[in-house]
């Protein structure tokens, strides 16, 4: 009888999470094209450059079992992108985690971001000019559009660049995989990052000659970033 009372309750439960997931896939389905144009509104909210994209769709695979929101060839422009062509991100595929809870409150929830197949170039010129400042977000303040910060960002085959003329320093490195874990506890960022790939060129002075040329790495630590002063505290030997 508990054997027959085992089996009962876990095709019970079964059950339920079929009806949850096929609930949650209608409503998904049925309000597509609401749900895409919120998350498009809201993602170019949050950046402070240009933001374009090809073609958004709802995925049900990548977050399995949760939704997610697809986007093909997404681009990240700085204000003087016109006259250096030179694109601060761009990533062939985005998966972006939202909570759909709060698809009609008046700010957006967006838990997970996974970009795929991409170029992520920061650079500084003579003149002083950097389209770091990108970096910076809509995430805080009274006219956010974000209830909370990101769970977690994910790159993969991808690729991040950085190049200061002024000192002559020169940076590559490839990304297989790297996953970052974000917790916030009063005021401090824990970033828990674990990453693999290849560290194709570091060159604090290119005049010098660089570092590490191919060299690949397998890591796992956690930095800690203080919102307060801006300050990220990085483990050694990292």
């Amino acid at each position: 009888k508990f054997i027959q009372w085992t089996l009962k309750f876990a095709i019970g439960v079964f059950v339920v999470i079929i009806l949850l997931a096929s609930a949650s896939f209608l409503y998904v389905y049925f309000n597509r094209v609401v749900i895409i144009s919120r998350v498009a509104a809201t993602l170019n909210k949050m950046v402070t450059g240009e933001l374009k994209m090809k073609h958004v769709s709802i995925d049900f695979f990548h977050y399995f079992p949760r939704t997610a929101i697809h986007l093909k060839e997404v681009t990240l422009h700085d204000s003087l992108f016109q006259y250096h062509k030179m694109e601060f991100l761009h990533a062939d595929d985005a998966f972006i985690k939202v909570n759909f809870r709060d698809l009609f409150d008046s700010k957006l929830e967006i838990e997970n971001i996974s970009l795929h197949h991409g170029t992520l170039f920061v650079f500084k010129e003579n003149n002083g000019y950097s389209n770091n400042y990108l970096f910076k977000n809509q995430f805080n303040g009274k006219a956010s559009a974000f209830k909370t910060l990101l769970n977690e960002v994910e790159l993969k085959d991808f690729k991040v660049i950085y190049k200061d003329q002024a000192k002559g320093s020169f940076h590559n490195v490839y990304f297989n995989n790297l996953t970052c874990g974000i917790q916030e506890h009063e005021g401090k960022l824990a970033l828990a990052i674990r990453s693999d790939g290849i560290i194709k060129m570091l060159a604090f002075k290119l005049d010098k000659g660089a570092y590490a040329r191919n060299a690949t790495f397998d890591n796992y630590f956690i930095a800690y970033y203080d919102k307060r002063d801006n300050s990220l505290d990085v483990p050694p030997h990292t």
